[in-house]
């Protein structure tokens, strides 16, 4: 069967979960059944839901800052299947869904054997930027697809006025991302803007207010029955402060070196706009499709830096722009350049896209290997068993979650972890912590090496009234090692 009849049937819907699967299980650290330690913000997700499912209520036992639709999401993946396989398989569903979607907005603009040519983009940007996987941007993906495969439905469409209905999506897409990460929801915003500017543009200012009705009913649908649960959880004041309040002042502290990634990120953005511009508009409702790609990508590139907390991750939101940016490229070369100018491309996307994508795919999962497959008798948390019947009374102060889940523990404290990181954001944070230890001393406490100078309440309390049980001292030999913080960790328990 010819490439080009097999991706005009059906056929191509059993492959999507085949890549998808593929995909994530080489890339996907934190996840993926081939890599055995639990790394990164995933422990730290992963602990969040096990709590959920132990009776833990968000931010009010057990503190993160990222929404609580995340951790939903995380409890639900282990509801399927404990520990990683869970997710895995939430995460498989996912990516999916989002080629699915791709496909779809593809098919308005060039032919099906070209959507390969997208998809390679796609995934080699995905590559760069996915870091151990399992990230709030991954799982919002989806949710800025929906609204643009919708906005660009009617924009196909012979419909003179914008389903409301399609505003109600938009509505529920926007609400669950801003209950994942609210950065994240950059292009959903440039679509709610394109679609008001034509309408109001248009005169359709009654088929406007109807949109603005079924985009709040959707916004809604979604905030209610969450807003609804934390306050009679008595937690709702925590989870706006964690989801929203928090990671307003987290934006403004400290700062990030740019990194030149940053210049990649600028580039994809120019290739959007670049791209949008050339595009030859048929209809009044072009304009649309042309807002949207330009607003996005300047929303996109702008929250992508907002404030001076900067990960790499941050660019898995760059995809829908360079999604766009490739197909219309794509578009544009068919309908403007020669065969031999296509075949000179196609062949610069591969030298250029496929080579270097091999190249760093092969150095990624070498450094993935090192650190997954590294002698784990070298682990920096020590191995000491912790009796099962005081894992309910153990704490860790500075160290990672994957030493609670490694030790099958549910925290018994709201800052259970990287005191001191979120105490930058929020000094109240650590104030409260020493308060705690010290009217409530746990029996257990996992301290990493260097928080003795850095907390002298800390230091105090340890000196007085506990004894070390366990030491993983400092291995600077192994810093190089990805994942592996080689700082020291030492197990303390109460005095009798």
């Amino acid at each position: 069967m010819k490439i080009s009849s097999f991706l005009k049937n059906k056929y191509y819907l059993f492959l999507y979960p085949v890549i998808a699967f593929l995909f994530l299980l080489i890339s996907s650290t934190s996840t993926s059944p081939l890599y055995p330690v639990y790394t990164g913000d995933c422990a730290l997700y992963f602990l969040m839901g096990k709590s959920i499912l132990n009776g833990k209520i968000l931010y009010k036992d057990i503190f993160d800052h990222k929404g609580p639709v995340l951790f939903f999401i995380q409890a639900a993946g282990q509801l399927i299947s404990f520990g990683k396989t869970g997710i895995f398989i939430l995460q498989i569903i996912n990516l999916s869904s989002v080629l699915f979607i791709i496909r779809k907005i593809c098919l308005y603009f060039i032919r099906p054997a070209q959507i390969m040519f997208v998809f390679l983009s796609m995934f080699f940007l995905y590559y760069m930027t996915i870091g151990d996987g399992n990230k709030t941007e991954e799982f919002c993906l989806l949710l800025i697809f929906i609204p643009l495969l919708f906005a660009f439905r009617f924009c196909f469409s012979d419909d003179a006025k914008h389903p409301a209905i399609y505003s109600f999506i938009y509505g529920i897409c926007f609400a669950i991302t801003a209950f994942i990460r609210i950065n994240n929801a950059a292009v959903i915003v440039a679509v709610i803007i394109a679609i008001s500017i034509f309408l109001v543009s248009e005169k359709q200012l009654k088929n406007l207010f109807s949109n603005i009705l079924l985009f709040i009913s959707g916004f809604l649908i979604i905030c209610l029955p969450i807003y609804i649960y934390f306050y009679f959880k008595n937690a709702l004041d925590d989870m706006i402060y964690a989801t929203f309040l928090h990671n307003l002042k987290y934006s403004s502290k400290d700062t990030y070196k740019i990194k030149l990634i940053v210049f990649l990120s600028f580039i994809i953005t120019f290739f959007g706009i670049i791209n949008t511009l050339v595009y030859k508009r048929k209809n009044k409702k072009d304009y649309i499709l042309q807002i949207i790609i330009i607003l996005g990508s300047i929303f996109t590139f702008i929250s992508t830096y907002l404030g001076t907390k900067y990960f790499l991750y941050y660019h898995i939101l760059d995809i829908p722009i360079l999604t766009l940016g490739t197909l219309l490229y794509i578009h544009n070369s068919n309908k403007k350049l020669s065969d031999k100018t296509k075949t000179f491309f196609i062949i610069l996307i591969i030298i250029a896209g496929i080579i270097p994508m091999t190249y760093y795919s092969f150095n990624r999962t070498i450094d993935l290997y090192k650190t997954q497959f590294f002698d784990h008798s070298l682990l920096n948390y020590p191995t000491y068993p912790i009796p099962p019947e005081d894992k309910n009374n153990a704490l860790g102060y500075n160290v990672n979650s994957r030493w609670y889940l490694e030790q099958n523990i549910i925290p018994s404290y709201k800052y259970f972890t990287l005191q001191e990181w979120f105490s930058k954001t929020d000094p109240q944070i650590l104030i409260d912590f020493n308060e705690h230890i010290t009217q409530k001393p746990p029996k257990w406490l996992m301290v990493r090496s260097d928080s003795y100078t850095s907390n002298p309440t800390l230091n105090a309390l340890l000196k007085k009234k506990y004894e070390v049980k366990a030491v993983v001292p400092e291995r600077p030999d192994i810093k190089h090692v990805i994942n592996y913080d080689q700082r020291g960790y030492t197990l303390y328990r109460l005095k009798e």
